[in-house]
């Protein structure tokens, strides 16, 4: 849809956890949305946007996530508890682990829904959604172990981990949570 008439539209900032995305409510008052004046979209097109959107957002979610490990990781070498580094601990070990595996797998279905917006769109509906809502689930968990790993301090402005916990919580629900996802997945496969 075009707007002539600025004067028709008013946006209002919205208060968001994550102040790196800021968001707005747009309102529009006496706009009359007319067939000539709507973009041609076919639903199949609205699938392949939407789809493209949810690859654009796991991808984020790829970096951010990649950037909680690495500096959790860091961390867990420099913090000294009980004399030596927590990272010595085979707990902070397993958590550390369990991240860089969650990382790679939600990573690699999201190089094959990459692929598919433009190789392979048949497959593209499915594949965005499995690595959507893998990226979801796995980002949100990484983020809080990150967190957790830092202990108190991971809460703190002086510390940039507790931001992909906020990121999470804000990728979590654009162009589809994990439940949509997944939802999606299974009627797409038949089930």
């Amino acid at each position: 849809m075009t707007i002539t008439d600025v004067n028709a539209v008013e946006c209002v900032a919205l208060n968001v956890m994550d102040r790196t995305k800021p968001a707005a409510q747009v309102s529009f008052d006496q706009v009359q949305a007319t067939v000539e004046r709507l973009l041609p979209l076919s639903d199949a097109d609205l699938d392949y946007l939407n789809s493209c959107g949810a690859v654009a957002i796991t991808a984020e979610m790829v970096g951010a996530a990649e950037a909680v490990l690495g500096l959790t990781s860091d961390y867990a070498k420099e913090r000294i508890q009980f004399g030596h580094p927590i990272g010595k601990y085979q707990g902070v070990k397993h958590r550390l682990a369990d991240m860089f595996v969650d990382i790679e797998s939600f990573k690699s279905l999201l190089y094959y829904a990459a692929w598919c917006v433009d190789d392979a769109t048949d497959e593209l509906s499915q594949a965005a959604s499995r690595a959507k809502a893998t990226a979801s689930d796995a980002f949100a968990q990484i983020g809080i172990d990150g967190v957790g790993l830092h202990g108190a301090i991971g809460y703190t402005a002086e510390y940039d981990v507790q931001l992909y916990l906020k990121r999470a919580k804000w990728a979590r629900a654009m162009f589809g949570d994990s439940d949509f996802h997944y939802d999606r997945v299974a009627t797409l496969g038949g089930l």
